[in-house]
């Protein structure tokens, strides 16, 4: 009797008896896939688009990557390979079990991402990595994860740093908030461990944010605030 059920269990012909476990089976295995599906994503195309991304997109890939239940491969199928201008900031990197992103597309050609910064004030950091537990986001930290990059070229990434606060005139010399620093043009390693495999970085900046002013007619000793630092 065994053999005939494991037989028919081999076969998918089934009595009602066998019909709950199956259901769990399938329900099971479906997640399996899925979860297999979102931890290895396939990039094909080089368009980008901030609010929605085109299947196939770099970040799309990261959307699902960040959501996967386990670590995460980001590869390249894209003939030729090319240049993904980015059309603003990707997503931060936040898989808690970590990513992978390898350009090596398969040697059908060098994968580059680029940020879009021909000056201080235009373009965007192009990976933002890891989250701490102390940053309040309501994300998961990713103190453990391992983040990888491989085979790319990194270029015109701009991290800018955020003005500086207006802050009110006030008689004894208050002046306005001082400018946000700029860290890591290409790459911000936030939380985690990462790992670089003949990666090229061009022409990124890091920028520091414009020191506050101060609002109406400036007392005696009051003054703007420095701006932030660029590195």
């Amino acid at each position: 009797m065994r053999i005939k059920q494991l037989f028919s269990l081999a076969l998918g012909i089934l009595c009602p008896l066998h019909a709950p476990k199956m259901r769990q089976f399938g329900v099971a295995l479906a997640m399996l896939l899925s979860s297999l599906s979102a931890a290895a994503q396939v990039v094909t195309t080089l368009t980008d688009n901030l609010t929605s991304p085109p299947a196939g997109s770099l970040r799309a890939a990261l959307n699902t990557a960040n959501a996967a239940g386990s670590a995460a491969t980001i590869t390249f199928n894209i003939s030729g390979g090319g240049t993904i201008n980015l059309a603003g900031a990707l997503p931060i990197l936040r898989n808690p079990n970590g990513i992978s992103i390898d350009g090596a597309n398969g040697g059908l050609g060098a994968m580059t991402i680029d940020g879009g910064s021909s000056s201080a004030t235009t373009g965007d950091r192009i990976f933002f990595i890891g989250v701490r537990g102390s940053d309040n986001t309501g994300l998961a930290g990713t103190p453990s994860a391992n983040w990888t990059l491989s085979n790319l070229t990194l270029q015109n990434g701009n991290a800018r740093g955020g003005a500086g606060g207006t802050a009110s005139s006030i008689s004894g010399g208050w002046s306005g908030g001082g400018g946000g620093a700029g860290l890591g043009g290409a790459i911000f390693v936030n939380e985690g461990n990462v790992t670089m495999n003949n990666v090229q970085l061009l022409n990124n900046r890091a920028t520091g944010g414009n020191g506050g002013i101060l609002s109406g007619a400036v007392p005696e000793g009051g003054s703007g605030a420095g701006g932030g630092m660029g590195g």
